[in-house]
This record gives structure tokens, C-alpha cells and sequence, in this order.
């Protein structure tokens, strides 16, 4: 199959138009010396010509060329027009990285400013034209209120920790490529879903007007705390919402409180609401999916996701865990669709590789996901001092790209990412990079 990539721009012979003609030769230029590195560059000069261009279009024969040079290409060919604030326009946002290093055969995109601009692939067979496939970018997803929630002021579960992914996605210029929308609060509804209403409405009551309140031991709540685990609730649902609706490719939640501890009538681990429980049940009940899958990387077993799913077959969790270690479940609570990998202490990347090949993988396999929520926790990394796995970076970008290509098998690529735990935070930074940089394909 040929892949071409066609962009618009308006006010034919105008400035955008002549600035094009330039752009689009030097795109050309690039990719037929990729494409002769290939021996193809004759099937270059075949799609050379495709496209109007007295209606500004451009078409380049694209067939294998390096996500990475596009982005370089079209900005070393727009670097002269920043005064006319053109440069905002272009915003390479997704594509795969395939393990050969040129790049996805799937997914490209250049979006522009004005919301009447977009880049599609067209899919060739011959001469034949396909359906155009529209590409998405990653969402990124938080909200204010989340930094609000505080539990002391030497409380591991605190407001740095989003602000060390954030400046991590910041230092590499990676934030700027992503869809970014504010968390909505969930509703009563939602939360209801999997949560018993009488523990909801405690929740709500027990918010202090000032100082802390404890929900247990290591978890406790502040004037914001309820509406941070509203809002972080609220952004898995909208997640979820966003890839079903076509509307992003995959989302990560960088979100606070964390949730995979919190049970259907109870607080702890720093957990208020089951924030990725609450994203898959509304997937079941809004968009009637039957088959969603969790996986959970986190140190910590997510005895509150295994709790509320236990018996419902619509459900897989997939999760590694610390053990023995809190919460101190998980060795032997699981079943057909709870797939609990225990992990004793010193555990290591390659361990850790082999459990996820050995176990999660078949699972999902036969499971055959119509989504794939993440439990995203950084906390197995070596440098974390709460726990005792020695995880690194590479990991988590491994995982990541294996339940990627799950997800694109069985699910249309849809995943959810919520953060759970991370608490070193220079470590949670980089994992959390890791991560994101695999979900977006840059």
C-alpha cells in the first residue's frame, strides 16, 4: 500500500501559497532520499505530481519516512515566516515508531491553527482510493483543582508530583504536541456506578472547612479534596469519552488523588474514588462496551479495582505488584479475569518483562479488549524508596508499547492512562515521559 498525506491551505496565490510550493519541495527532496535509501524512489516520482495545486494542495508519497524528519522538514521549511505567525500552524502530534526506526505505516499528522485544516492519509492499492483515515493526537488531561488537595506538608502523595510529569513533558517539548482538556467533575452517576451512594455522600460530608480530616491512616482530605477526586474521577470518564468518540487517539490523565486502592465503600492508600473503575463502568454503561480491560502496573496490588470487578466477567485487570507488600492482597485473590502477578522484593525490569510476556499478555490475547484503561504508577522504579522493585524508564516504555499494540489489535488503539502512584519524583518525571512519549508515538 502507498500512503499519501495531503494538507490544505487557503488564499490560492497568495503568501501561503507561494511559502507551500517551497515547503513541498523540500518535503519531496527528503523523502525520496529516504525513499532511495530504499530503492523506491521511482515509485516517489509516480505520486510526485498527486494533488491540485491551484488549490494549494500537497500530496507527498510517504511509504515508511521517519515521523521525526516530518516534523524537522516542515519546520526547516516554514523557519522563515514566524512573523507572520504561520509557524503555530504546523504541530506534528502523532505516529508510531516501529522497531526498523522509520516509522509508523499508520499514523502521521500536521495540524494546523484554523480549525478548517487537517491532514488526512489517503490509502492507495494501485490506482485504487480507499477511505481516508483521520489521526488523532494524544489527549492530556487535569485539572487545577488537583494541585489543591493536599495531607501535610511531608505527605509522599503531594501537589509536586503532577508538577514533575508536567515540567518533564514541558523539558522536552512534548507538551505542546498533546490535545490538553480540563477534567470535568464526575457525577453522582458515574461515581455510583462503583461506588455504594452511602459512602459517596460521607465523602462529601466529611470535608473540613479547614485543617484535615483522615479517611484512614494515610489518607486524608482538605477543603479541595473532594473536588480534586471529583475532577479526577471525572477526567478518566472524559477519556474515555474522547477515544470512543474518535475525538483522540489515547488520553493520560495526570490527575490526584490516585484511585486503584479505594473500594466500592472505602477509603485508602491515598485513594478517594476508583478513578479508573469509575472510567471503565462508564464505558460499559454509556458507550456498551463489554469487554474493557485494566492493566496496572503500579507497586502496589489495586485491591480496590480487583474488589469492585471481581465478579463481573466484563472486566480484566492485569497487575504486577510489590508482594508481600501493601495493601497485602492480590497473591491469590484472582480468577479468569483477574490476572495478579505477584512480585517479590529486588524484582527487576527483565522479571518484570517476563511477567507482563508470560501472564498479561496471553490473558488480553483471549480477552480481546474493546478498551484498555491504564493504572499508570511509577512507584516500581528503582530510585523510588517506597517500595523495593527495581524498575527503570525503559520499562515502562516497553509495557507501554506491549499494551499498545494490544489495544491497536483488538481496540482501535483506544487506551486511558490515569496516574496512580510515584513518589520520587525526578523518577516519576522521566517513567511518566517514558510512558507518555510511547502512548503518542513521538
Amino acid at each position: 500500500q502507498f500512503l499519501t498525506f495531503m494538507a490544505g491551505f487557503a488564499e490560492p496565490g497568495g503568501d501561503d501559497d507561494r511559502r507551500l510550493h517551497a515547503a513541498y519541495a523540500t518535503i519531496l527532496d527528503d523523502a525520496r532520499h529516504s525513499l532511495r535509501r530504499r530503492g523506491d524512489d521511482r515509485q516517489l516520482d509516480r505520486f510526485a505530481d498527486v494533488g491540485d495545486r491551484g488549490k494549494c494542495w500537497f500530496a507527498l508519497y510517504f511509504c515508511m519516512f521517519r515521523i521525526d524528519r516530518i516534523k524537522e522538514t516542515l519546520e526547516a521549511a516554514f523557519q522563515h515566516i514566524l512573523e507572520y505567525d504561520l509557524a503555530d500552524r504546523i504541530d506534528p502530534v502523532a505516529g508510531t515508531v516501529h522497531s526498523d526506526g522509520f516509522g509508523s505505516e499508520k499514523r502521521v499528522e500536521v495540524m494546523l491553527a484554523h480549525d478548517r485544516y487537517w491532514l488526512v492519509f489517503w490509502t492507495f492499492n494501485d490506482n485504487s482510493l480507499a477511505t481516508p483515515l483521520y489521526i488523532m493526537q494524544t489527549a492530556y488531561i487535569t485539572h487545577p483543582l488537583c494541585q489543591k488537595h493536599e495531607m501535610g506538608s511531608h505527605h509522599p502523595e503531594s501537589p509536586a508530583r503532577l508538577h514533575a510529569v508536567e515540567d518533564m513533558l514541558i523539558a522536552s517539548g512534548l507538551l505542546s504536541y498533546l490535545l490538553h482538556r480540563d477534567a470535568p467533575a464526575a457525577t453522582r452517576e458515574q461515581l455510583s456506578r462503583v461506588h455504594d451512594p452511602r459512602y459517596i455522600d460521607s465523602i462529601e460530608s466529611s470535608v473540613p472547612t479547614q485543617g484535615l480530616v483522615y479517611l484512614d491512616a494515610d489518607t486524608a482530605m482538605n477543603p479541595f479534596s473532594y473536588q480534586a477526586a471529583l475532577r479526577a474521577a471525572g477526567a478518566v470518564v472524559l477519556g474515555v469519552d474522547l477515544v470512543m468518540g474518535n475525538k483522540a487517539e489515547n488520553a493520560f490523565c495526570n490527575i490526584r488523588p490516585p484511585g486503584h486502592h479505594a473500594e466500592r465503600a472505602r477509603a485508602m492508600g491515598f485513594c478517594i474514588f476508583n478513578n479508573v473503575a469509575v472510567g471503565a463502568a462508564h464505558a460499559m454503561a454509556k458507550h456498551g462496551l463489554q469487554r474493557v480491560a485494566i492493566a496496572d502496573f503500579d507497586v502496589h496490588h489495586g485491591n480496590g479495582t480487583e474488589e469492585i470487578f471481581h465478579d463481573d466477567p466484563r472486566v480484566m485487570l492485569c497487575s504486577t505488584f510489590q508482594y508481600p507488600f501493601y495493601p497485602y492482597a492480590g497473591a491469590n485473590t484472582g480468577n479468569e479475569h483477574i490476572i495478579n502477578v505477584p512480585l517479590s522484593a529486588g524484582t527487576g525490569g527483565e522479571e518484570f518483562r517476563a511477567a507482563v510476556t508470560q501472564h498479561w499478555l496471553p490473558a488480553l490475547e483471549r480477552f480481546k479488549p474493546e478498551l484498555l484503561l491504564i493504572s499508570a504508577g511509577f512507584d516500581a522504579h528503582r530510585d523510588d524508596d517506597l517500595a523495593m522493585l527495581n524498575l527503570a524508564e525503559p520499562d515502562y516504555a516497553w509495557v507501554t508499547g506491549k499494551l499498545k499494540d494490544i489495544a491497536e489489535k483488538y481496540a482501535h488503539g483506544r487506551i486511558v492512562s490515569a496516574l496512580e502512584g510515584g513518589y520520587e519524583l525526578h523518577a516519576l518525571g522521566r517513567s511518566a515521559l517514558a510512558h507518555i512519549k510511547v502512548l503518542s508515538g513521538l
